[in-house]
């Protein structure tokens, strides 16, 4: 039985590995890394199609980017539950079956609104906030149910979004982790209460910071299944923003990593490589950098653009570093615009500064509550000082110029055309 694991592990490893190669080699991309210059050496020649092949269907990719070579609970996931979940078309129940608990999720507008993001921009503090707010309610985890859940569970069917299906579904799993809906349904032993005491006062609110990143199915999922939902949305400077998802990965591999494994984690600018040439040889970005002179003008909204963004969601579902794709904040922002004007719905999304969260918590507090519709509330000092996650950034170097830089360069048409869609200056 140990030799037949190992043989499947070695086969989940190398054969991704041989086959991106044979397709590599075959192809034309340099994926070689200058860590002295940061130098572009990709030379594109991988047509749409090639390109889905290569960074859509080998989900054992991780692997190699992650440097662990031992297979996680649940992976490779089978394309076929990709494909399964990929229609985003809503199929809405007119049918008299829809149980009592649904309708009541529905009458009290729950969710009442989500955080989608953006990771390490601050979201965490600020549920620290809402858990503070006396009519507020929200789960002690981030349920990343329109994302991991939905993406990883077989559905009934392949036509589209089963409603009354998933929505039962949506409403359990905020049940299951928000504390006030346990303590309510022991304390009355009855199974049908589904919704927080005195709903109509208190809000129940959602927070899962990639929603905002998965902008190709997590906008068509919420509009299906709870539209009158409202968005709250934090973004935080893009290039501070990779440096701090790096030191969070850093951290988090050295202590989850096996004993006997030597592998050291790779640099910030390698890290920041991998997904860079990702993203170039999807489509997403153009061939850029400091010296090459090929402007990137933001997100165009272009077929390879979104087909090759929908591959990079699904691998950036499975672990790919998203060092720079979770900063290009336009493309996201625009995306989940266009999923709701063509469902003919108002995008309610409030947008907010988490540097401006960080040096003003409680006038951006007193903002969320106003788009919420709430009573506004007091944040004590200890809320303000104890919420959020505060990392230690000794243990890796600092930023080189060069690369802040040429983080610039690429984010640099992103936040000009962010500025756009929001029609102001965004960042201070």
């Amino acid at each position: 039985m140990r030799y037949w694991r190992l043989f499947n592990v070695t086969f989940a490893v190398i054969l991704p590995v041989v086959y991106l190669f044979s397709v590599v080699g075959k192809n034309g991309i340099d994926v070689s890394y200058d860590q002295g210059s940061l130098s572009v050496k990709n030379d594109i020649s991988l047509d749409l199609d090639e390109q889905y092949e290569l960074y859509y269907e080998i989900p054992s990719l991780q692997y190699l980017w992650n440097k662990s070579f031992i297979p996680q609970k649940g992976y490779p996931i089978a394309m076929e539950r990709w494909k399964a979940v990929s229609n985003n078309t809503c199929l809405k129940s007119s049918s008299s079956k829809d149980n009592e608990s649904i309708l009541k999720w529905e009458n009290h507008k729950i969710p009442h609104a989500i955080v989608v993001g953006c990771q390490k921009c601050g979201s965490t503090a600020l549920a620290s906030f809402f858990r503070s707010h006396p009519n507020i309610v929200t789960p002690n985890r981030e349920l990343h149910f329109l994302s991991q859940y939905m993406d990883r569970m077989p559905t009934k069917t392949s036509d589209g979004i089963d409603q009354r299906y998933w929505k039962q579904e949506y409403y359990t799993y905020m049940r299951t982790y928000t504390k006030e809906m346990e303590v309510a349904k022991k304390s009355s032993g009855k199974e049908d209460v589904n919704i927080p005491t005195n709903a109509s006062t208190r809000l129940l609110i959602e927070k899962t910071p990639n929603y905002i990143l998965l902008s190709d199915r997590v906008p068509q999922r919420l509009l299906c299944l709870s539209p009158w939902s409202k968005i709250i949305l934090l973004l935080r400077n893009p290039v501070d923003r990779a440096f701090s998802h790096y030191n969070m990965a850093y951290q988090g591999y050295y202590r989850r990593r096996k004993m006997h494994d030597t592998t050291p984690f790779p640099s910030f600018d390698e890290w920041l490589r991998r997904d860079y040439n990702v993203l170039v040889a999807l489509g997403v970005l153009s061939n850029q950098s400091l010296s090459s002179g090929v402007p990137n003008l933001g997100y165009q909204g272009t077929e390879r653009e979104r087909k090759g963004w929908a591959a990079y969601t699904k691998l950036a579902a499975i672990g790919s570093t998203g060092g720079i794709g979770r900063g290009l904040y336009s493309l996201q922002i625009l995306q989940w615009k266009m999923a709701y004007q063509e469902a003919k719905q108002p995008l309610d999304m409030l947008v907010l500064s988490s540097d401006s969260a960080r040096k003003h918590p409680q006038q951006v507090f007193d903002l969320i509550c106003d788009h919420l519709g709430v009573a506004r509330h007091l944040l004590s000092q200890e809320t303000i000082e104890c919420g959020g996650n505060k990392r230690d950034y000794s243990k890796i170097p600092p930023m080189s110029n060069s690369t802040r830089q040429w983080l610039e360069s690429i984010f640099e048409p992103y936040n000009q055309q962010l500025n756009q869609v929001l029609g102001k200056e965004f960042w201070e």
